[in-house]
């Protein structure tokens, strides 16, 4: 159902039901007045008989009355009448009556309503000075009465109801009218286009849609870019690998042909195995920055240890490059906790990827000096320093670039540092690398962990 039916439904029901309240209770008012008129009527009829009769000679109270007959009177409206003499001694005797007359001498004075001959009927008896006078009118009368009202009020009313759902829905259209050339300028979109919607004039009710809208086509906008990167990334450092892989092969399957010594046909095939490693580890590191540049974490806060993280990225590394003897290991200068709200994963990364870099590019008779510190109440910060031959001031501008490295003939991908940034930007950290005359220090700093 569009949103434009059911705001007609909605609208359109309640006020309706409004509509529909309102009309019953002028109904049941007029109704009320009708009806009070109308009993005012038969006692003024009644009152104005009455009048009428004080007028006639008065016989003596204890004179004998026999009337010879009835007057029967026609009468127009519905509106009946009878008039009799009711005195204490002797039974009412009817005087006059209108014709249509039902018989009201077993009326009780005062207003009634009584059931006569399968009709029913409003009564009102007036008695005085040994006169009764009766009025009466048909509830049907009334009835037709009220009905014709509701006829003539119920007509128009469904006219206005009918109107007012007509004028509602171009309302409602003509509301919704920024809400469809939102639609149409996506839909009229190419596709991959993120670039942001145009101005557009809307109630201030629809800017925080139009707002999210727009967030959200930045966020796919950085999202795509992030794929092309990624792409572009592994095609550009994965194509030397897998070429040197597939050459290593191609030269152990010629020398196994041609009966070359084994120890050519196993060097081909460690080449081709380190070849393999090293491809493996690019992909890792390059699935790894794309995780940490789209904030693809949990949104749980975590609280990591620096120091164990640190000693345990030593252990990790021990047997590979030797990290348990070349590493020395400074803990802070006192014995307070140095957290840091960084998954701890990434934490570790972050640390493996300074230790390999300095452990690549120093010396193998040097020892990789590495520690925290803390930086007053509100940060934690590692260093890693080497006794390499450190980098020129132009050096370390680039050397957080994806795939720069500064020797190529020294293993790696050239995507340690550019990780590492990653991961200090995501997480409010900061990294600064410095070169004296001989190494490079490296610093990593993050805000001091907090709760929640």
């Amino acid at each position: 159902m569009s949103l434009r039916i059911r705001l007609l439904i909605i609208i359109g029901t309640s006020l309706s039901l409004v509509w529909t309240a309102v009309g019953l209770w002028m109904y049941r008012d007029f109704n009320r007045e009708v009806r009070s008129v109308l009993d005012a009527r038969l006692q003024a009829s009644a009152r104005m008989v009455s009048s009428l009769m004080d007028r006639l000679p008065t016989a003596h109270p204890d004179a004998p009355f026999a009337p010879t007959f009835p007057l029967d009177k026609d009468a127009s409206g519905g509106l009946v009448c009878e008039i009799s003499l009711a005195r204490a001694t002797v039974v009412p005797t009817l005087l006059a009556r209108t014709t249509g007359s039902p018989g009201l001498m077993h009326a009780q004075p005062g207003y009634g309503t009584y059931e006569i001959g399968g009709m029913a009927w409003r009564v009102y008896v007036l008695q005085r000075d040994g006169i009764r006078i009766a009025t009466a009118e048909p509830e049907n009368v009334r009835r037709g009465l009220l009905r014709d009202f509701a006829m003539s009020g119920g007509v128009p009313f469904l006219a206005a109801v009918m109107g007012s759902l007509a004028i509602l829905w171009l309302a409602i259209h003509r509301g919704l009218a920024p809400l469809e050339g939102i639609r149409l300028l996506l839909a009229q979109r190419v596709p991959g286009d993120t670039s942001p919607l145009p101005a557009i004039a809307a109630p201030s009710e629809l800017r925080p849609l139009i707002s999210t809208v727009q967030h959200l086509l930045i966020r796919v906008q950085d999202a795509l870019q992030r794929e092309r990167q990624f792409s572009d990334d592994a095609a550009h450092e994965l194509r030397t690998p897998l070429t040197a892989i597939k050459t290593n092969i191609q030269v152990a399957l010629l020398g196994l042909r041609n009966h070359a010594p084994l120890p050519l046909v196993e060097r081909s095939m460690a080449n081709a195995e380190a070849g393999a490693s090293r491809l493996q580890a690019t992909l890792e590191s390059l699935l790894l920055l794309a995780r940490v540049e789209a904030g693809d974490d949990d949104s749980a806060t975590h609280m990591t240890d620096v120091l164990d993280t640190l000693r345990q990225s030593v252990r990790e590394l021990g047997s590979s490059m030797g990290a348990m003897d070349r590493v020395v290991v400074t803990p802070p200068s006192d014995s307070s906790s140095a957290s840091v709200n960084v998954p701890p994963a990434l934490l570790a990364s972050a640390i493996r990827n300074l230790l390999e870099n300095a452990l690549r590019h120093a010396p193998f008779d040097t020892v990789v000096d590495t520690g925290i510190e803390l930086t007053g109440s509100r940060g934690v910060r590692l260093f890693v320093v080497d006794r390499g031959p450190g980098l020129s001031p132009d050096q370390i501008k680039h050397a957080t670039e994806r795939f720069w490295r500064c020797n190529p003939s020294v293993e790696g991908s050239g995507l340690g540092l550019a990780i590492v940034q990653a991961i200090a930007s995501e997480y409010g950290g900061k990294l600064t690398l410095q070169s004296p005359s001989t190494g490079l220090t490296v610093w990593l700093e993050f805000p001091i962990a907090t709760d929640g």
